[in-house]
């Protein structure tokens, strides 16, 4: 994954230097991000159990257009926390609460619809960081668990211009699963995050 990476940032600057012409330009975006946290907890004596929570984050994202279909993005996204409550006998309160953060390297191909429309593909690549809180009323435990990982992200979008500047964006990402260690008895498995987020950027 590691390699994968590397080529992708070594390709970078080729892309810009074969692939440049009069319509490229930059931009700076931010937006606000639906999400979608999928957990999988290992309960101490139980089969491990999934559940999703949802929660607000937000993104901010720059990047460079080398032509009118392809562009490059470096994004920091906040993926917000999601709690996971235990209901083990006699204990109903014992809880985590896991949150991610995500500074990703992306690829960006582009099909203009129109004049005022288009739809893009994200392909890449983000360096995630997870942590989880928890504690245990059953066994008295409390702490934190931590995870960092470089993994593919992918994504799925639509853009809209609003004017010579500015441009409105809605996309559905995808990051892989972030695996966690155990503490004691009380490890949290892993953790998929997915988004839907909508935002405005401005080229220049």
């Amino acid at each position: 994954m590691k390699h994968a990476l590397i080529l992708l940032l070594l390709a970078a600057p080729t892309a810009f230097a074969i692939t440049i012409d009069n319509n490229n330009d930059e931009y700076l975006g931010a937006s606000i991000d639906y999400i979608n946290h999928g957990l999988r907890v290992n309960e101490t004596g139980n089969p491990a159990k999934s559940t999703e929570n949802q929660a607000t984050g937000y993104s901010l994202r720059a990047g460079f257009y080398s032509n009118s279909y392809l562009s490059w993005e470096m994004e920091y996204a906040d993926a917000g926390s999601a709690d996971r409550y235990y209901a083990q006998p006699g204990f109903n309160d014992d809880h985590l609460e896991v949150s991610q953060r995500s500074f990703s390297l992306s690829a960006i191909g582009h099909l203009p619809l129109n004049e005022t429309f288009g739809l893009y593909g994200r392909i890449g690549f983000a360096r995630m960081s997870g942590k989880g809180t928890f504690e245990s009323q059953a066994t008295g435990q409390s702490g934190s668990v931590s995870a960092r990982a470089t993994k593919p992200v992918i994504g799925i979008g639509m853009e809209a211009k609003l004017n010579n500047g500015w441009r409105a964006y809605t996309e559905l990402t995808q990051f892989s699963k972030l695996k966690y260690g155990e503490h004691g008895s009380w490890p949290a498995d892993s953790q998929h995050v997915r988004r839907l987020l909508a935002g405005v950027s401005y080229h220049y």
